[in-house]
């Protein structure tokens, strides 16, 4: 019987790579450093007190995290503004972080309008982005991934060296 030994400094740095947390580690911060840029409201171009063009009567407007807010009219003024029904399904306060196995962290939302305000495909029969939520300001999630991703292979980069003793 022959046995075979290998005395080197390549052996122990591979069974050190073996353990790959450091790996999801920096992908868990990446996926918090989009999340982060992602669930920013742009500033809301909507407002009360305007009237409309044609009829002269006061108008609507939308309320985030309300939904349509209609005008009670007395005298032809709005005196106040009530919500009928809550439309708003909180897009900002949905997105999520999750680890999916290793090597996997996934940023996303559920909510059911979600790709007509923030996506640059389309996700089902939902989307991509409308030109009037790009035109309000709305960032995709994929143009901050595009942006964060450089970041995020700097930093896994770095982790690597470390783990190497670099």
């Amino acid at each position: 019987m022959i046995e075979l030994t290998l005395t080197d400094n390549v052996t122990p740095l591979l069974r050190d790579l073996a353990n790959l947390d450091f790996v999801d580690d920096v992908l868990m911060a990446g996926g918090v450093a989009i999340k982060g840029k992602v669930d920013d409201y742009p500033p809301s171009k909507s407002r009360p007190g305007r009237y409309s063009l044609r009829t002269h009567r006061p108008m609507g407007y939308y309320k985030r995290g309300t939904g349509w807010m209609s005008p009670i009219v007395r005298k032809g003024r709005a005196v106040r503004y009530v919500n009928y029904k809550a439309t708003s399904e909180t897009l900002g306060r949905k997105w999520t972080i999750t680890k999916r196995g290793a090597g996997v962290v996934a940023v996303g939302n559920n909510v059911s309008y979600g790709p007509w305000v923030q996506s640059r495909v389309r996700v089902g029969n939902v989307g991509p982005q409308s030109r009037l939520m790009r035109a309000y300001g709305w960032k995709t999630i994929e143009d901050v991934a595009d942006a964060e991703g450089s970041k995020i292979v700097q930093q896994m980069e770095n982790a690597l060296r470390k783990k190497l003793g670099e």
